[in-house]
């Protein structure tokens, strides 16, 4: 069964039976999670890549030589982004590559998310139901609903 969870999202081929109230301050929004309890801010938060994502960036995009993006020419801040953008041919090689990560990575990458520190905005949604699948099969369906509620409430990547 094929549900549309959203305009930014086509359609996810699961059920996603999560509630949340969203409140507003200011600018921000912060969405509060019924599955766990955990407050999300889901602007884009930029960061430093660490020493913990680059050998994530590394494994999955081997390729890597330059942390630079080559079109606005700013340092990579995420690793979903620019999986999606400049090192995977399709949605379907950016699942494969996100295939290779342990669930202790995945975990990782999940709480990067969750506190807003990992951009999902630029992800193209085609490529988002690839990770939310593998989401559902490794780390389970809270968490891929967690992720799929984030990404309808973050900011879209600027044309």
């Amino acid at each position: 069964m094929f549900i549309n969870v959203s305009p930014k999202i086509a359609h996810f081929p699961v059920i996603l039976p999560v509630s949340s109230h969203i409140h507003h301050q200011g600018s921000l929004h912060f969405a509060w999670k019924g599955i766990n309890g955990i407050r999300t801010n889901v602007e884009d938060m930029p960061r430093e890549l660490s020493g913990q994502d680059l050998d994530i960036l590394m494994k999955l995009a081997p390729e890597c030589t330059d942390l630079v993006c080559g079109g606005s020419g700013v340092r990579f801040r995420s690793l979903l982004p620019p999986l999606a953008n400049h090192f995977s041919m399709d949605a379907s090689d950016f699942a494969e590559r996100l295939e290779r990560l342990s669930d202790r990575e995945l975990e990782y990458l999940l709480s990067l998310i969750r506190d807003g520190s990992e951009s999902l905005g630029c992800v193209p949604p085609d490529y988002m139901n690839g990770f939310v699948d593998l989401l559902r099969s490794r780390l389970g369906m809270p968490a891929a609903a967690e992720v799929v509620e984030i990404y309808q409430n973050s900011a879209q990547c600027p044309e």
